[in-house]
């Protein structure tokens, strides 16, 4: 990228962000699909990380390349979603056991055929 580009939008320029952004949007946005493989994820990222260059893009120091830096935010932006969503989800699976006072697992595995062993402790 031209230094001037990113001189300009260090600056406060609209148009040079906007030059940025559409350069390394579809950067930003490959790498955020392969890793989340959802669009809307994707799109969510992608916003993210150009909020974080915005906000951010004063104190980048120029002697370091501009080319790594959207793609190093998109992927722990990435990341920051994975673990939270794994957190979700176990989460979301200690509120089943909870709705069911700790039987969840217990009544789906019941079957007609269990030993007599099993029927009597279920």
């Amino acid at each position: 990228m031209e230094i001037t580009i990113l001189l300009a939008a260090q600056d406060g320029s609209r148009s040079a962000f906007r030059q940025i952004y559409d350069r390394y949007a579809p950067v930003v946005y490959g790498v955020a699909l392969r890793l989340l493989d959802s669009h809307l994820e994707a799109q969510d990222v992608t916003q993210e990380v150009f909020l974080s260059v915005f906000r951010n893009l004063p104190s980048f120091d120029r002697r370091a390349s501009f080319k790594t830096w959207p793609h190093t935010i998109a992927i722990n932006a990435c990341y920051d979603r994975m673990r939270k969503q794994k957190r979700r989800a176990v989460y979301e699976a200690g509120s089943i056991e909870d709705r069911t006072n700790g039987h969840y697992n217990l009544q789906h595995s019941r079957s007609d055929n269990a030993s007599p062993l099993r029927k009597s402790i279920l």
